[in-house]
């Protein structure tokens, strides 16, 4: 695969999606890949959403887990913006049946672009099984590159 901008997409980007970035760009670097991922959010407001801070302890403590020193955490959350869904190789969504409704109302030019996973928030599941499941959705995504 000759992709080079990956683009992961969650609610706050602040968990989910930032982890992602941080263990593709993590992988890409140990094999010498040119290949890098990004991260943003879909919310309309990252304001009075309970996130504290600029990075998610509890995605901190997967990636130090899996032994991922993250690059990021020092960055708050972002939205992200039409250009970065046009100019991104591949766009993945984190949890369809809360990201596809969000981009098909505020990105809909972009909505056949998103590939989909099922990595569902914090309120529907533990931090340790949505840290397994990012993990192995992004080890999985490494085999294209």
């Amino acid at each position: 695969m000759t992709h080079s901008k990956i683009l992961f997409l969650c609610t706050g980007n602040y968990y989910r999606s930032r982890m992602a970035e941080e263990i593709f760009n993590h992988f890409a670097e140990e094999r010498g890949l040119t290949a890098r991922a990004f991260s943003r959010g879909l919310s309309t407001s990252f304001e009075n959403n309970g996130n504290v801070g600029s990075f998610s302890e509890f995605a901190l403590r997967v990636l130090t887990r899996y032994g991922i020193a993250p690059r990021r955490a020092d960055e708050f959350p972002q939205r992200v913006t039409a250009d970065e869904l046009r100019d991104s190789d591949v766009v993945i969504a984190l949890y369809q049946r809360v990201h596809a409704p969000m981009l098909a109302e505020q990105f809909p030019e972009f909505a056949e672009k998103v590939i989909y996973w099922s990595v569902p928030d914090l309120d529907e599941m533990s931090e340790d099984e949505a840290g397994e499941l990012v993990y192995g959705e992004v080890a999985g995504l490494m085999l294209q590159f």
